[in-house]
């Protein structure tokens, strides 16, 4: 027989730091789930209910129903007040609502919306940002030669 060492602490932090700070839940048929639905299943496993929790976390019940239905967004202040009263981090919670909002939004809405620069050198623009290369005082040039945020008007039909 062999004895495992369990060490909870350091496997709740690689759980809390990797999984469940950038993990995605999706539903069966693949579709990215409400936070709120995510956080019914979850009081209901730890046997509390809406009202307990919204009472015991400083939110109305009113609140806690509408995020846990669906109908509202898990804001920065209700995902903090979670990782205060149950450990979880807020993050799990924050990515979540943000992969539910870009998934339902619709690209016709942003029909209106122009380039401004070529996203392959927008996305390294950003690197050199971030701690790229670069020189940071040397501008990052688009496709064309002219810097990347100075678009000509006439490139996209505006004179």
């Amino acid at each position: 027989m062999h004895h495992i060492e369990f060490d909870a602490s350091s496997a709740w932090h690689v759980l809390k730091e990797g999984f469940m700070a950038h993990s995605i839940v999706k539903d069966r048929d693949g579709r990215i789930e409400h936070p709120g639905f995510i956080l019914d299943r979850f009081f209901g496993r730890l046997s509390v209910s809406h009202s307990f929790t919204a009472t015991n976390i400083g939110l109305s019940r009113a609140t806690m129903h509408r995020v846990c239905h669906g109908k509202g967004r898990v804001t920065v202040d209700i995902a903090k007040r979670i990782e205060k009263a149950f450990g979880v981090p807020a993050n799990f919670f924050l990515v979540q609502q943000a992969a539910w909002d870009l998934a339902a939004i619709e690209e016709d809405d942003y029909l209106d919306v122009k380039p401004v620069a070529d996203s392959v050198i927008s996305q390294y623009a950003l690197k050199v940002v971030l701690g790229g290369d670069q020189a940071a005082d040397s501008p990052v040039k688009s496709l064309n030669g002219s810097p990347a945020n100075h678009v000509q008007a006439s490139e996209y039909g505006v004179s």
